[in-house]
């Protein structure tokens, strides 16, 4: 998601069991964040698993790719997986200056 300053990658339970989400059946791992991005700016960290976007289960990287580009007026929500606890986190796409 260049756009919106962060990288993605697809997970195993293996994957998701290290980062303590092993009861969650799918989800994509941070793998790389830019400082200013919108993501970081958002309060996504390397190493989270986002495991929803909207309504919509993540399972591979495609599924990220195809959401819409978020705006102040319709944010991009996000269940993210930090540490064994989920949250959610939204997206503005509010660019770096």
């Amino acid at each position: 998601m260049p756009a919106l300053g962060f990288g993605v990658a697809d997970t195993t339970p293996e994957i998701r069991k290290a980062i303590k989400a092993d009861a969650e059946p799918s989800g994509l791992i941070v793998t790389q964040l830019r400082p200013a991005g919108a993501g970081a700016l958002a309060g996504l960290k390397v190493g989270d698993l986002i495991t929803h976007v909207g309504a919509k289960q993540l399972t591979e990287t495609a599924d990220i790719v195809a959401v819409n580009q978020p705006t102040r007026q319709s944010p991009l929500l996000l269940r993210v997986v930090r540490d064994g606890s989920a949250a959610f986190i939204a997206i503005t796409g509010e660019v770096e200056p």
